[in-house]
């Protein structure tokens, strides 16, 4: 969505699970590959234009040193900022967790 903040992902292929396409998006989106881990939490939000089921996983960098390629124009933000971003408004849930929980941490956005 152009003009807002987001999170890497995208559509599954056909056949694909949610986390093997968190696991290929996050290499395509941010040039990194990263360990898919739990499955955090499913949101259906419903926009003027399409329904939306969004797949949260928690994931970490293979090398943790490495940041996201500038190309990819994404970068790692304290989670403490995320709130002052302007995000789609599905992913308000997950916001308000990942601030509460990850008050010093940075995710890629």
């Amino acid at each position: 969505m152009a003009g807002y903040w987001e999170f890497p992902g995208g559509k599954c292929d056909d056949g694909e699970p949610p986390d093997q396409t968190t696991h290929r998006e996050c290499a395509e989106e941010i040039g990194l590959p990263v360990e898919v881990g739990p499955l955090r939490e499913v949101i259906c939000h419903r926009y003027p234009h399409a329904w939306v089921e969004l797949y949260y996983y928690d994931c970490e960098i293979r090398d943790p040193v490495l940041d996201p390629d500038p190309a990819t124009g994404f970068r790692w933000v304290p989670a403490s900022e995320l709130a002052a971003l302007v995000f789609p408004e599905a992913n308000g849930p997950i916001l308000t967790a990942l601030a509460r929980e990850y008050p010093r941490a940075a995710v890629p956005s």
